[in-house]
């Protein structure tokens, strides 16, 4: 049986992110650590219509490095249900407005997955609350800022929507890290 410790692991080089130390950037937008600065969103909508398999892996890509942490909570029944028949009256208050004209493809598809929502919860599975947040690192503010525009513009391809976590840098970071800060 062969042993490993610390002394076994090539020493972590400065090029390395390591995240020893951890401070937040004045304007609340970023985050320092140890050896590159950091910047999470949350993201507030996740792709509204079909998406090829992998696409995730078009973010992730890049020569960048980058966090991605999707968060999936079952919700309690009670809440599922009224979710359930908040959407469901939307949907006739737009009937009732515009019950003249043909629906939209969007429209048949929304009705499609309310019939689909409403099966899944009569065999008892309630919907999940998700969330999610992204977390871009850089070697300074400046490569940040170029990773960012990058990342924009692949995330716009699916429709994805990020909100700036600003004076909660930190917080966020430890959300979408697997051990925290």
């Amino acid at each position: 049986m062969t042993k490993y410790s610390n002394a076994d692991r090539p020493p972590v080089t400065r090029d390395e992110p390591t995240l020893g130390w951890c401070e937040e950037s004045l304007d609340g937008e970023s985050v320092t650590l140890e050896s590159c600065v950091a910047r999470t969103w949350w993201v507030t909508q996740w792709p509204d219509r079909p998406v090829p398999a992998g696409w995730t892996r078009d973010i992730l890509q890049g020569g960048r490095m980058i966090a991605l942490t999707h968060i999936w909570r079952p919700m309690s029944m009670e809440k599922s249900e009224k979710d359930l028949r908040d959407r469901e009256s939307s949907i006739l208050q737009r009937d009732t407005l515009q019950n003249q004209r043909k629906l939209s493809r969007d429209e048949r598809r929304e009705r499609r997955e309310q019939r689909q929502r409403e099966a899944e919860q009569d065999a008892n599975w309630p919907d999940t609350d998700h969330q999610g947040y992204i977390a871009l690192f850089a070697p300074d503010r400046d490569a940040l800022a170029v990773f960012e525009r990058d990342l924009r513009v692949r995330v716009g391809k699916y429709h994805l929507r990020l909100s700036g976590l600003r004076g909660q840098q930190r917080q966020a970071l430890t959300a979408v890290l697997p051990l925290g800060l």
